[in-house]
């Protein structure tokens, strides 16, 4: 039984692997990387926004403060479509700290608070399955990243999942972000 997204992805892959063996049709194997399968991005955010939430009615549930930030950002990524990822991060955070202290007056302190919000994605943590199943896959295909990020926000995630440039797992063959392509997926 495949217990992450990325357990079901190499489980798939190795499918199609085992099954095109004799005629190779596949070449490339195209993932996103922020998020699943690869980094445990609700665990990052929500770690992140627990300053500004905590004892607020959006932080009642993982469930209602993932929603709220999904919906603030899905609306910031549409009226923004080519924002660095880290902006709307801060952007996102600024908003959802004006819902939850609507009260608030914002200050020089807070406009940093939604700053460190933004480069926040280079600490969310990766799955512990990750690492071994990327490069598992490596050896079969070219690992080419579809990231719904900034090429900056992304350069932490990418020497996390390769390693480090003396010990590296494997190189993914070509990461395009959402910078590159000037639109969110």
């Amino acid at each position: 039984v495949c217990t992450t997204a990325l357990e079901i992805q190499t489980h798939h892959v190795r499918r199609l692997r085992d099954a095109c063996r004799e005629c190779r049709c596949i070449r490339l194997y195209v993932f996103a990387t922020q998020g699943p399968p690869s980094q445990d991005w609700e665990t990052g955010i929500l770690r992140a926004l627990e300053p500004i939430l905590a004892g607020t009615p959006l932080a009642a549930s993982r469930e209602a403060t993932l929603n709220t930030f999904l919906e603030v950002e899905g609306d910031l990524q549409a009226r923004y479509p080519d924002m660095r990822y880290s902006e709307l991060l801060a952007r996102v955070h600024a908003e959802l700290a004006a819902r939850a202290h609507p009260e608030h007056t914002s200050t020089a302190a807070d406009e940093e608070a939604h700053a460190a919000f933004g480069q926040s994605i280079g600490t969310w943590p990766v799955f512990p399955d990750t690492l071994d199943a990327l490069a598992r896959l490596s050896k079969h295909f070219k690992l080419t990243v579809l990231s719904n990020v900034d090429r900056a926000s992304f350069a932490h995630t990418q020497r996390v999942l390769e390693g480090p440039p003396e010990a590296q797992r494997f190189a993914f063959a070509a990461v395009y972000t959402a910078e590159d392509a000037g639109a969110y997926k």
